[in-house]
């Protein structure tokens, strides 16, 4: 399964240093909305596959996968892009996004 929060976080990396580009010219912070969206997706299903297993909750994967969830959230606050990602979260789960094709 591809990781999308890493490449999320190579998309922002890229954006940070002024050479995330498209076809119009440079990317601006609209660009990061559809990345944070899947790696927000990626994540929350990273936490069900941990929390179903036999140790539930106590495992200790989950806290630093919820420290990455709340630094998307934190990042998409200063960009303005809250009910964007939201938007997209949304669509996201309601298309299947990481369900598997059978």
């Amino acid at each position: 399964m591809i990781n999308y929060h890493a490449c999320y976080l190579s998309t922002l990396y890229s954006f940070n240093q002024g050479s995330l580009f498209h076809r119009n010219g440079q990317a601006t912070p609209s660009f990061l909305v559809k990345p944070m969206a899947q790696a927000i997706v990626y994540l929350n299903a990273e936490i069900d596959g941990l929390t179903c297993g036999p140790n539930g909750s106590d495992n200790p994967k989950i806290g630093s996968i919820l420290r990455n969830l709340m630094t998307i959230d934190r990042q998409a606050r200063q960009f303005g892009l809250s009910i964007q990602l939201a938007r997209e979260v949304d669509t996201l789960r309601k298309t299947g996004f990481l369900q598997s094709r059978d």
